[in-house]
């Protein structure tokens, strides 16, 4: 079954949406590095096929042709823990943290723009995003420093 045809079987509309996320394969083994860095792979004809409608209430409903449960949270409110099921990997896209500094020129302020985000003891992803554009990519246990321009574009 087509996922279009299932999302208006279950949904009784048309997706406003269709998308195609092609499975990526690496000759050499390496995987998707999601800390930016470059991978030697390539996408095959095989992959995600995604029908998708906004709704207006916040809250996001994801049904999967493989697995029976429809999963749904309320996007200001995606649950602190796990719910033991097949979307807790995207649940966790919803979340992450963002701390914003003009510049990083000093390591005072790294240090208090960092710091708070250490303080967090979760593995969402946490962000320090500055004017500054040449910044570049800075790593620091986990939290991703990058220009506005970076992050507003990236994927």
């Amino acid at each position: 079954m087509r996922c279009e045809d299932r999302f208006h079987e279950i949904y009784g509309r048309d997706p406003e949406g269709l998308s195609f996320s092609p499975y990526r394969i690496c000759p050499i083994g390496a995987h998707s590095d999601h800390n930016l860095g470059k991978i030697t792979g390539l996408a095959i004809d095989k992959g995600i096929h995604i029908a998708y409608a906004p709704k207006q209430n916040g809250v996001v409903e994801m049904t999967s042709l493989q697995f029976p449960k429809r999963a749904q949270w309320h996007i200001a409110s995606v649950p602190e823990r796990k719910q033991e099921d097949w979307a807790d990997y995207r649940r966790g896209d919803d979340v992450m943290y963002v701390q914003v500094a003009l510049q990083l020129s000093s390591q005072e302020t790294c240090e208090r723009e960092f710091g708070n985000l250490k303080q967090i003891k979760d593995n969402y992803p946490k962000y320090v995003v500055t004017m500054d554009p040449n910044v570049g990519l800075i790593h620091d246990s986990g939290i991703v420093a990058c220009s506005a321009r970076e992050f507003l574009l990236a994927d």
